[in-house]
């Protein structure tokens, strides 16, 4: 399968990044902008509707087809810029032969 270059954006990818504080103390944070090329569209449907509930309103599917490494729990800035914190994680994954599908769910 391939992505239709109409439907693909730029968004940045942020690493989910667990640092720890001069105490001690552990806590998450993002680290620098990865810039990707990504088809992203709100999620729907009836199995979605079933598994996610009252949540679906509040999530996005994404389709990639790269090289960059995302892992559940990595931020994407969907309507944001690079420079500010993400506004939606990545909650599941599914990795297929030419691509991969991603659910992303608002923060």
């Amino acid at each position: 399968m391939r992505l239709r270059q109409c439907r693909i954006k730029t968004y940045s990818l942020k690493r989910h990044v667990t640092a720890r504080n001069e105490e001690g103390n552990t806590y998450s944070t993002w680290g620098s902008p990865v810039e990707i090329d990504a088809e992203i569209w709100p999620a729907g449907g009836q199995l979605q509707a079933q598994i996610y509930g009252q949540e679906l309103q509040y999530m996005l599917n994404m389709l990639y087809q790269g090289d960059q490494e995302i892992k559940e729990t990595d931020g994407i800035c969907v309507f944001g810029t690079g420079d500010q914190d993400p506004d939606y994680q990545v909650i599941s994954q599914q990795r297929y032969a030419n691509h991969q599908f991603f659910v992303l769910k608002k923060l």
